[in-house]
């Protein structure tokens, strides 16, 4: 897959950094909520990082999304975002929503509280190549817009 890596890293970390930086308190955000600041793209929480320590007794514990400090996001890119239309509402059942592979791209971001980082998982990872299926340079249009209405070349 050839498309500009750090480019695609740099505007979607800025979306979620955007986004994280309205919540004024990571204790309260939501799973599932919409939290983005631009309205044509949907950014949520979807998480707190796992945590694994051991007790006073040296044995393994195990608490999940008990990492405060590592927090993970979905990105929603859909087809329309180049359009600057809203983000079209998901259909929801009482435990997730539900993608829309055809229309649109959900991308991968964690958060690591301490260090001030984020990782975006790439397109190589999020790219099915089924047909019908959004292709990488569909997704590069829409970060080129994004970059271009949204954060200039040197966010």
């Amino acid at each position: 897959m050839d498309y500009d890596y750090d480019k695609y890293c740099r505007i979607i970390s800025a979306l979620v950094s955007n986004s994280y930086w309205c919540v004024e308190d990571r204790d309260d955000l939501e799973i599932g909520v919409n939290i983005s600041p631009v309205e044509s793209v949907k950014v949520i929480f979807d998480g707190f990082g796992d945590k694994e320590t051991e007790d006073e007794n040296g044995d393994y514990v195990y608490e999940e999304q008990g990492n405060k400090d590592m927090i993970s996001f979905a990105v929603f890119l859909h087809r329309n975002t180049i359009n600057d239309e809203e983000f079209p509402e998901h259909d929801v059942t009482p435990w997730a929503l539900i993608h829309r592979p055809k229309e649109e791209i959900c991308l991968y971001v964690w958060y690591d509280v301490e260090n001030d980082d984020y990782e975006v998982l790439s397109l190589e990872d999020r790219i099915s190549g089924d047909e019908g299926t959004m292709t990488v340079e569909e997704i590069m249009q829409i970060i080129d817009h994004l970059e271009k209405n949204y954060f200039n070349e040197n966010y």
